[in-house]
């Protein structure tokens, strides 16, 4: 599932990633806006439902969506349903990383692991 920059995810508004809710294993590709006239972009994801058991990383292309390798190992967890990415921290904070999402790249939220669902995956940029 790609979201497509500015078309969909807005600043200051929420998005749901995926199209049907998840039960188990999946993939979520999306991309990053391109928006003029902002400072350093943070982003927020959230994983909502009754999760019992959630593994996840955060993935990123740069060839068009052919290659995909590991950008954030540890990434959305049943017991942290919620990750901040903040482009103007200087330091790891608690479950939030100063790892920049930039447009131009497609990103993949690998879900390995999924009980207790359905879960929706939801992100916000501001």
């Amino acid at each position: 599932m790609a979201i497509n920059p500015g078309s969909t995810i807005n600043p200051g508004v929420a998005t749901k990633i995926n199209s049907t809710s998840l039960t188990g294993t999946a993939t979520l590709d999306f991309t990053m806006p391109q928006v003029t006239g902002y400072g350093p972009m943070n982003v927020l994801f959230q994983a909502v439902g009754t999760l019992t058991g959630l593994t996840s990383k955060l993935q990123v292309s740069l060839d068009g969506g052919t290659t995909f390798t590991d950008y954030i190992a540890t990434f959305l967890a049943a017991a942290t349903a919620v990750f901040a990415i903040s482009q103007s921290l200087g330091t790891s904070a608690s479950n939030a990383l100063a790892t920049p999402l930039v447009p131009g790249a497609i990103y993949r939220i690998n879900i390995t692991a999924l009980t207790g669902g359905p879960a929706d995956i939801w992100v916000t940029v501001g």
